[in-house]
């Protein structure tokens, strides 16, 4: 299952005013990184898993703070799993886990590590 942070972002509450977030970066770069985020998608469904770990970067480095960063951890995490890089599937997974412990993703990214042992 993939993560779409689409809906949760309409969602987010927007901290301050000329399109800027709580955290200083544009709103721009919150559409760019959904963006991203599709793209990662549609290549995973592809089996182009190295391209989606390409997209799924991109989000980590102009939204790190994001919901964005949330989706992108745990689709990249997917996406090495999906290769048998289990080291850094591992670590995508905790980190959602790290980002949002309580969440639904957070206890599908739990499920994936526990499928790695």
């Amino acid at each position: 299952m993939e993560y779409r942070p689409e809906e949760k972002v309409r969602q987010e509450r927007k901290g301050g005013r000329n399109g800027k977030e709580k955290n200083g970066r544009h709103s721009s770069h919150r559409g760019i990184a959904i963006s991203y985020i599709g793209l990662g998608n549609i290549y995973h469904r592809q089996g182009r898993y190295l391209d989606a770990i390409t997209q799924f970067e991109k989000v980590l480095e102009i939204a790190p703070d994001s919901l964005g960063a949330l989706a992108a951890h745990y689709n990249a995490g997917r996406a090495y799993h999906a290769l048998g890089i289990k080291v850094k599937a591992e670590k995508h997974f905790r980190e959602v886990i790290r980002l949002a412990p309580d969440s639904e993703i957070a206890k599908l990214a739990q499920q994936y590590i526990e499928r790695m042992k």
